[in-house]
């Protein structure tokens, strides 16, 4: 809308230039509106899964019968015991982020250690800082 306009409409496009909303008229009524707004963004969100849920699922899935003679394993076998088994074959092949995959998910990943040695400071230090804040404090 132009600088210095004035919609007395109280008609509104969304940002994306969508559809129309018309609000402003009645607080009652604009009320309703936020209220089943709110209301359906709820049910939407309840019926949302989370990416671990559909992963936990998918991983207790056996694979079939043609999957299974394609890929060369027992019937029945799980697919992240496939998944694995991916990667098992991967790595076989040479390939490093696999192999690092399989070592990571055993628990050999290399972590990096910093030594650090903690002195406590005992009454000898103490009584050195006490007399050098008072060294620094003296006013001359």
């Amino acid at each position: 809308m132009p600088n210095g306009v004035i919609n007395q409409s109280k008609t509104w496009r969304t940002a994306s230039g969508g559809k129309l909303k018309i609000l402003g008229g009645d607080p009652e009524a604009d009320k309703a509106i936020h209220e089943a707004g709110g209301k359906a963004l709820q049910a939407t969100r309840e019926q949302r899964r989370s990416i671990k849920e559909i992963l936990e699922e998918l991983s207790r899935r056996t694979v079939t019968a043609e999957e299974a003679e394609e890929y060369s394993m027992e019937e029945g076998t799980s697919l992240l015991e496939a998944a694995n088994l991916a990667q098992i074959r991967r790595a076989m092949k040479g390939d490093t982020k696999a192999a690092e995959y399989i070592r990571d998910t055993l628990g050999e990943k290399p972590v990096d250690k910093i030594a650090a040695e903690v002195e406590t400071i005992t009454a000898e230090d103490r009584e050195r800082i006490e007399r050098i804040l008072n060294r620094d404090n003296r006013t001359e």
